[in-house]
């Protein structure tokens, strides 16, 4: 077993990942590996570390980071959940994720946003955009920016999350040249824009009903990012209005087919998205308590 293993009893660990399994003796003399559910233990384990996290660093400066873009961002909270495997958590491990499912990407934003929903949407808009390739088959486009992602902007993938694009059409236009695609005109509110250094984009041809969903390099100087769009809540999680100026891009999965990859991994996520909601009113709740239990009526 890797990482090494201890008799009668033990564990081995991968990640967050953990095994444990005890020994049972036979009548007939014989041992036998008695193995505990991997994936339960594992959430578990994922659970407990998602709320020791959310204690540590964001409960005590949560109102300090809502206050951004007119305070600090935590990219230092950012980057200590990068270095943790938060933003690897569905991320298959054949290209350096944990493997683990839906239900522990839940677990975790449940726990996550108690505290402060932003990092909760952070790893939620970065887990879309990775699906998005991952669903097309471009496993190895996304194996080439994780694979060597020493930093999180590095890592992180920005995407339009926040609406789908066949409803509201906030997509770029695409011009193709010697084999080769170009963005241009306004993207609005991607999230993540003004912080990952690359982006997951809905695009189209002028005149074209179906869009296609395409990689960028959004440190090009064809790329204006804008100011974080000011929202209600979650402002560390920013949106940015970008503009595309002919910039290059990798297309990714079939053309036309975005709408279908959307809906997809919308239908995969959604699970997720209702986690971040749950953990808002626990959180909200539990303050709630707490306050009533201290308040002292004069």
């Amino acid at each position: 077993m890797p990482y090494g293993q201890k008799f009668p009893t033990g564990q081995y660990v991968h990640r967050l990942t953990y095994c444990f399994f005890h020994l049972e003796r036979r009548s007939t003399g014989r041992w036998r590996v008695i193995m505990t559910n991997i994936e339960e233990t594992g959430i578990r384990m994922l659970a407990k570390a998602a709320a020791e996290f959310s204690r540590s660093e964001l409960t005590a400066n949560r109102e300090e980071f809502d206050r951004f873009p007119f305070g600090p961002f935590f990219s230092t909270v950012l980057q200590k959940a990068f270095e943790l495997d938060f933003f690897h958590i569905t991320l298959p491990d054949s290209i350096g994720g944990i493997g683990m499912g839906t239900g522990a990407l839940c677990t975790a934003l449940d726990e996550l946003c108690r505290q402060d929903a932003s990092l909760g949407a952070v790893i939620l808009t970065n887990c879309f955009a990775q699906e998005i390739l991952l669903n097309a088959g471009s496993t190895d486009m996304l194996e080439s920016i994780v694979g060597k992602a020493k930093k999180v902007n590095s890592f992180l993938l920005a995407c339009p999350l926040f609406n789908n694009p066949s409803e509201i059409r906030h997509i770029a236009k695409v011009v193709e040249k010697d084999g080769r695609s170009f963005l241009s005109g306004k993207l609005a509110y991607l999230v993540l824009g003004g912080i990952a250094d690359a982006a997951v984009v809905p695009a189209a041809e002028e005149g074209q009903e179906t869009y296609s969903y395409y990689l960028i390099d959004l440190g090009q100087a064809s790329v204006t990012i804008g100011d974080p769009v000011l929202s209600l809540g979650m402002r560390c999680c920013p949106a940015v209005d970008t503009v595309f100026h002919l910039a290059e891009a990798v297309p990714v999965g079939k053309q036309g087919d975005g709408d279908n990859l959307f809906r997809k991994v919308a239908t995969k996520l959604y699970a997720a998205a209702a986690a971040i909601s749950s953990g808002i009113m626990k959180g909200t709740f539990n303050e709630a308590l707490s306050y009533a239990r201290e308040r002292d009526q004069g």
